[in-house]
C-alpha cells in the first residue's frame, strides 16, 4: 500500500468523505464491519444525517429515505383510487423483507429509528374513513414529533400506527407526502386509512409476522368530536 493510500484510510476526515458517497445500504451494513475506525466514522453527525438517523435541515426540498422506499414500498406508493390504496394486508405481506421478519421485528432494528424524509416531518395527520350502512364517517388526529428527544417522524412509529389500521377486512391506507396531493406543509405528512365495517366478528387479516412487538403497536386512534357523516 502506498503512503498516500495509507494516509487516506487512516484519516477519519477523509474516510468520512469517502463513505458519504457509498450506497446507503453499504454505509449502514458493510462499512461498520471494516474496522473500528470505520465503525466510529459512520457514527459522526454528517454520516448519521446521510443515514437519516439525524435531522438534516439543510435540504432545500423534501428527500424521501431511499432505503425505506426500497424496504417499505406500500408507504411510498402513489395514492390510487379509494378502496385500492397501496397499503393493505396483501402488499404488506409482499414487502422485500417478508422472508426475514425475525430481524425486522426486533424493537431495536435500525429501520425503526430512521427518519422517513429530510428535512424531518414534524407532524403526522392521521385520518380514518369508515364506511357503514348508515353512511361514511371521518375522524382525524394530529401527532407531533417536534418536541421529542429524537425530533422528526421515524419509520417505527409510522409503521406502528399504519399497520393496525389495516388488520381488518376491506381496509387500506396511503401516505400523502409533501408536494403530492394536498399536503400544505413540507414538514407535514398525512396517513389516510379507510375501511368498510363488516359483520366479521373482529377477524384479523394481517399475518402475525408483520405485527411489531415494539412501542406503539397498541396505539389506537379514537374518533374526534368533530367526526361527521359525509
Amino acid at each position: 500500500m502506498s503512503a498516500a493510500q495509507d494516509t487516506v484510510i487512516s484519516s477519519p476526515e477523509l474516510v468520512e468523505l469517502i463513505l458519504a458517497h457509498l450506497p446507503m445500504r453499504d454505509l449502514l451494513v458493510t462499512a461498520p464491519r471494516v474496522s473500528k475506525m470505520w465503525n466510529a466514522t459512520t457514527l459522526t453527525p454528517p454520516l448519521q444525517r446521510v443515514l437519516f438517523f439525524q435531522p438534516d435541515p439543510s435540504d432545500w426540498r423534501p428527500l424521501r429515505n431511499p432505503l425505506l422506499m426500497e424496504l417499505f414500498p406500500p408507504f411510498f406508493a402513489p395514492k390510487g383510487p379509494r378502496g385500492r390504496w397501496p397499503g393493505d394486508a396483501e402488499s404488506i405481506a409482499k414487502m422485500p423483507w417478508a422472508n426475514a421478519t425475525q430481524a425486522f421485528r426486533h424493537p431495536d432494528a435500525s429501520w425503526r429509528r430512521m427518519l422517513i424524509v429530510q428535512p424531518p416531518a414534524a407532524t403526522l395527520i392521521v385520518t380514518q374513513i369508515s364506511h357503514w350502512q348508515e353512511g361514511d364517517f371521518q375522524s382525524q388526529e394530529t401527532v407531533n414529533y417536534d418536541d421529542t428527544s429524537s425530533p422528526g417522524l421515524r419509520m417505527g412509529p409510522l409503521y406502528d400506527l399504519a399497520v393496525p389500521l389495516i388488520d381488518r377486512p376491506a381496509s387500506s391506507f396511503y401516505v400523502s407526502w409533501p408536494g403530492h396531493d394536498t399536503v400544505p406543509c413540507e414538514h407535514e405528512l398525512t396517513l389516510m386509512a379507510c375501511y368498510t365495517m363488516q359483520c366479521t366478528g373482529g377477524r384479523r387479516v394481517l399475518d402475525r409476522r408483520f405485527r411489531i412487538d415494539g412501542p406503539g403497536e397498541s396505539v389506537e386512534l379514537v374518533e374526534s368530536d368533530d367526526s361527521e357523516e359525509e
